[in-house]
């Protein structure tokens, strides 16, 4: 016989249902790694690629994605291959395009656009489904201490999966301690990358935004802000003489720092002296590429 088990959060309750089917096969899925490394051999479930996730989406809403096959790979991108997010929102389109109305679909479609929106998005409410934002919500509830809850919220100012930010400034970002990054990995809420690394999904980064005031937000890309300022002080420290120091625009490191210092410059809530420094950026960068390849109009 086989059993699936979703969702499991107790190792215990899980081991005695177990007990009462001897001789059967279980498929369990949980978020919590330490009860997959307990009742089995834990396979991680990755997103789907957009291709795959198409084909999801196609299965569950027909009608909806031969109305806007653009919009329903947008869709794809957006919750960057979620299956529960995909199904959820297949759903959705379902029931809007059940009666072929173009005017009901196109409505659909920019409902589900909204990230906000989609957290909310419940098409089956009678039978007792949850929305994306309440089955998130259960996980953060479930964190281990308010302190790991505003870590989360903090670390949801970071650009989302596939993007990644170091362990260095997600602890200063979020004035916590590493076993805090070690409890959002546990539960499925952050991702470790590798080397340090680590990434938060493009919908649970959403979900956490919602829960962040405006100001605390820019407060903490104030934070990162001044992280990657410092970085880039140093490397003009490390490189004192002036012209040598244009050769930085040559370098991947500096350009994914700098481009980092933009974006959360962007988020301060400072919109002149954001366009300002992205205009500096891209007119030194303009002369430098431009002198260098000996281009006619330099």
């Amino acid at each position: 016989m086989l059993v699936v088990l979703d969702d499991v959060w107790q190792k215990k309750a899980a081991r005695e249902f177990m007990h009462l089917v001897p001789n059967g096969v279980f498929i369990i899925t949980t978020r919590l790694k330490d009860v997959g490394l307990m009742l089995g051999d834990p396979e991680l479930v990755p997103e789907l690629d957009s291709e795959t996730g198409l084909r999801l989406l196609t299965d569950i809403a027909p009608k909806a994605v031969a109305f806007d096959a653009e919009g329903a790979s947008n869709l794809v991108s957006a919750v960057y291959g979620l299956p529960l997010a995909l199904v959820l929102i297949g759903k959705y389109l379902r029931r809007e395009s059940a009666d072929g109305d173009p005017d009901r679909m196109a409505s659909a479609f920019q409902i589900v656009a909204e990230a906000g929106q989609r957290l909310e998005l419940n098409p089956s409410e009678e039978d007792g489904s949850r929305s994306l934002a309440e089955i998130i919500e259960i996980s953060f509830t479930a964190l281990r201490s308010d302190e790991a809850r505003r870590a989360l919220l903090a670390l949801s100012i970071f650009r989302p999966k596939p993007d990644t930010f170091s362990k260095e400034i997600a602890l200063r970002v979020a004035e916590a301690e590493p076993a805090v990054l070690y409890d959002l990995s546990d539960i499925g809420l952050i991702e470790h990358y590798g080397q340090g690394e680590y990434t938060m999904h493009r919908v649970i980064a959403e979900y956490a935004r919602t829960k962040l005031p405006l100001t605390e937000s820019q407060n903490l890309h104030h934070k990162a802000l001044d992280y990657y300022s410092r970085k880039l002080q140093q490397d003009i420290d490390d490189n004192p003489v002036a012209y040598l120091g244009w050769y930085r625009y040559e370098q991947t490191d500096w350009q994914a720092t700098k481009d980092a210092w933009l974006y959360h410059l962007a988020h301060t809530g400072n919109a002149v002296t954001g366009v300002l420094a992205f205009l500096r950026v891209y007119f030194d960068a303009f002369w430098w590429w431009g002198y260098y390849q000996r281009f006619p109009f330099c």
